[in-house]
Order: C-alpha cells, then structure tokens, then sequence
C-alpha cells in the first residue's frame, strides 16, 4: 500500500488548477513528530511507500528530518514538487537521504506552463531541477495536467522531456475543485 502525505499547504506558486488552494488557505505543516506518530499507524496498515506533498513539500521546515525519519523506518519515499527548490546540493542531500523518486510539474511549453504556475521563471526553474534530479541519480517523473490551454504542447513538451532523459512522464486530467474549478472548459 502507498500513501500520499500532505506536509504543507504553504507554496511559493500560485497555480490556477490547485486542487488544494495552497498558498490561499493556510494550515499548520505536519511535523515531525506528527508523522513519527502517522509512521507507526501506516506500518500497522501495511504501508510501503509514501508520497510526500503539498504545496510545496520543501518549504516544510521539517522536510529533510522527516525524509531522514521515513526512510531510516523502512518506507520508499516519493517527493511530488514544483521544482523551483532543486539545486546540486539538495538534490544530492535527498538522495542521500533515501528518495528515489521525485515527481516534477511541467504543465506544458513555457508560456503556457509559466501562465499556469502565474510565475514567468517556473519552466525554466522545473526543466533545470528535473536536469539535477537525473544528473544525481533520482528516478524523476514529470506530471502534466492536460486542459484546453496546453493541449498542443503535449508533442513538443514529449520531445523536450525525452531529450533530457526523464524517466517518466505522466498526463492528468484536470481535476474541477478549489482553483480548478475556474478552469472547466
């Protein structure tokens, strides 16, 4: 079984298909000792693997003790972000650490995904992320939420991410609730 654990609802972005609203609604982020708790109760179930999320699970100020604690208690670790927190040095600490995985949101060519994430650096910022979490050794799968504004970058956004080598890359519907909900089309 895998879980998907929600460590924050903080984001540096503002994206307009943001199930969560993140950024918008404020919450206290679990803690370490939230999920020390969580841990104990997942193993009962039988838990393997645990996503970790957000917002943007990097700005939990807990983040790399609470990897740290996961992985030393057995559990495959998965880390979903934007990537505009990703450099050498992180990259390699979470590595170190024990994640293997990490899933990035491009969501679609540049003017598109930049428009989207209503940040004019954010492509530019997850493409370079997604070079660092390979170089490092990082499986890393790139999330695309398809809608009617990105659709004909699917092709051209394919070839770029198979250029540099991702691992993956997985296509979403757009999911209608919180911010999303203004994107019906």
């Amino acid at each position: 079984m895998e879980v998907d654990l929600h460590l924050t609802n903080k984001c540096n972005l503002f994206c307009k298909h943001c199930v969560y609203m993140s950024g918008d609604i404020l919450m206290n982020d679990i803690t370490l000792e939230d999920v020390k708790k969580l841990s104990k109760e997942f193993s009962i179930l039988g838990v393997k693997e645990i996503h970790l999320t957000g917002g943007e699970p990097l700005l939990n100020s807990e983040i790399f003790d609470i990897i740290d604690y996961l992985n030393k208690s057995g559990y495959k670790l998965r880390i979903q972000t934007n990537g505009m927190f990703i450099n050498f040095e992180k990259a390699k600490k979470l590595k170190e650490l024990g994640v293997e995985y990490l899933l990035i949101s491009i969501d679609g060519l540049i003017e598109n995904h930049n428009k989207f994430r209503n940040n004019p650096n954010s492509f530019d910022l997850a493409i370079n992320a997604t070079k660092i979490c390979l170089e490092c050794k990082i499986y890393t799968r790139i999330n695309t939420v398809l809608h009617e504004d990105n659709l004909n970058d699917v092709v051209d956004l394919l070839s770029i991410t198979s250029s540099i080598g991702v691992d993956q890359h997985s296509f979403f519907y757009l999911t209608p609730i919180g911010r999303g909900k203004n994107l019906i089309n």
